[in-house]
């Protein structure tokens, strides 16, 4: 339905084969929150895949102007097995303020 909104999570959009640059698009009339999840090379299992955001392999740069054409009104930064979740926290948030959220 049309009227389904989803919070989309970029990192396991990916990580199950899926372009997050390409669901932003499609999707961005029902996307109403966004995790900039951010996983790391394949083959890489430290802290379960996943990296703060900015320290992983997705492109944000490119990613952020797709956030902006979206309805999303919240940016939830997460990580699954963060070794020092606030460590996490504040790179994560420092990455996302340098990239203008």
């Amino acid at each position: 339905s049309d009227r389904v909104a989803f919070e989309i999570d970029c990192g396991w959009v990916h990580k199950g084969g899926a372009d997050p640059e390409t669901e932003l698009k499609r999707y961005a009339e029902r996307i109403v929150a966004i995790q900039p999840k951010d996983p790391r090379a394949e083959g890489d299992t430290r802290e379960g895949g996943w990296a703060a955001t900015g320290e992983g392999i997705l492109d944000w740069e490119a990613l952020v102007p797709l956030f902006r054409a979206t309805k999303a009104h919240h940016i939830v930064t997460e990580h699954d097995n963060p070794n020092d979740w606030r460590a996490m926290a504040r790179t994560s948030i420092n990455e996302l303020r340098r990239l203008g959220l």
